[in-house]
C-alpha cells in the first residue's frame, strides 16, 4: 500500500492524508524535539518545504505538455534532497523521526502526480507541525513578531 494514495489509477488519495496522518506525524516529529534547542526548529524544516514548493512551482510554470518532462529533469535534485536531510540530522538540526519521515515520502515519488500528493502533505504536516510548537510558545516568535501573512 502507499502512503499517498487510496488509488493511484483513480488519483484518489487517503482520505486521512491531509488530516489525520499530518497531524499526527507533526505531533509525533514535535515530541520527538522536544527539550532540544535547536531540533527540528520550524525554519529548518520551512527550508526543506520551501524547496519542495520551488521545485512544484517551475514544474507548474511550464506548459501542460512539458510539466511531465520537466518533472522528469528535476527528479534528481528531489531524490537528492535526502542527502541534505541525513546532513542537517547529523549536524543536529533534524530529529530521525522527521529525516525518516520525509526521505520515506521522496522515495516514494516516482511520477508528477506522486510528487503533488507529497507537496499537498508536506504542506498539512507544516501547518500541523507549526500549531504544535506555537502551543509550546518556542520556535516561533521571530514569525508572530511580524506580519508575514503565514500560517
Amino acid at each position: 500500500m502507499s502512503f499517498f494514495w487510496e488509488n493511484k489509477q483513480k488519483k484518489q488519495l487517503r482520505c486521512d492524508l491531509l488530516s489525520i496522518e499530518a497531524e499526527n506525524k507533526a505531533k509525533k516529529m514535535n515530541d520527538e524535539a522536544k527539550d532540544k534547542d535547536k531540533m527540528n526548529k520550524y525554519s529548518q524544516i520551512r527550508k526543506f518545504y520551501d524547496e519542495v514548493i520551488s521545485h512544484k512551482t517551475f514544474i507548474l510554470s511550464r506548459p501542460d505538455g512539458e510539466q511531465n518532462e520537466i518533472f522528469k529533469q528535476r527528479l534528481p535534485y528531489i531524490k537528492m534532497m535526502n542527502a541534505k536531510l541525513v546532513y542537517s540530522q547529523a549536524r543536529g538540526y533534524l530529529s530521525s523521526g522527521f529525516v525518516k519521515m520525509i526521505k520515506e515520502c521522496i522515495n516514494e515519488v516516482k511520477d508528477l502526480d506522486d510528487f503533488y500528493a507529497f507537496t499537498d502533505f508536506f504542506e498539512a504536516f507544516l501547518a500541523f507541525y507549526r500549531q504544535y510548537k506555537d502551543k509550546e510558545g518556542k520556535d516561533n516568535t521571530q514569525y508572530n513578531n511580524r506580519n508575514y501573512g503565514r500560517y
